[in-house]
């Protein structure tokens, strides 16, 4: 009955603040306890959740690493290592531009005992489509630094497009 509780109060909540607001006016921690709620109950994470969890400043990131394993313990870091999965998967779906752009943006914090596991995947999604990495990463904030800077440069994606 909590767990029922629980999911119907982010429900409602999710959808008065919604209305209300933008995504990014949204506190991260508020997203990531929600997709944390729908984790926990073994519930598919909706997939606008998904797109909330992806960081977009360092601290962001923290948040999501950390979090994932100190208030998910019972789950290890798999709460992390399965969000990341479901979000690099998705940005194969053509139509999940969102997905695409969001999974660059995941890879670009690739660092320290997970970072194998990005640039893999980070690799799989430039062999796929170079060309559309290079359009969707070039002018991007994280461009400016490692990994994507790194693949922007071995893939010549400064002249590609000039």
């Amino acid at each position: 009955m909590k767990i029922r509780f629980s999911l119907l109060f982010l429900c409602l909540t999710l959808g008065t603040v919604s209305s209300s607001l933008r995504a990014e006016e949204i506190d991260y921690d508020f997203r990531f306890d929600m997709a944390c709620e729908y984790y926990i109950n073994g519930l598919e994470i909706p997939e606008d959740i998904l797109l909330d969890v992806v960081p977009y400043s360092d601290e962001e990131f923290s948040t999501f690493y950390y979090r994932s394993a100190e208030e998910l313990e019972e789950f290890g870091y798999e709460f992390f290592y399965d969000v990341s999965g479901k979000i690099f998967e998705k940005a194969f779906v053509p139509e999940k531009k969102a997905f695409y752009t969001a999974s660059l943006r995941l890879a670009s914090f690739a660092d320290g005992e997970f970072g194998e596991y990005y640039i893999e995947e980070l690799e799989d999604i430039i062999a796929k489509d170079t060309g559309r990495f290079c359009a969707m990463a070039k002018g991007q904030s994280y461009s400016k630094f490692n990994p994507i800077k790194y693949f922007l440069e071995a893939n010549n994606c400064d002249n590609r497009f000039n």
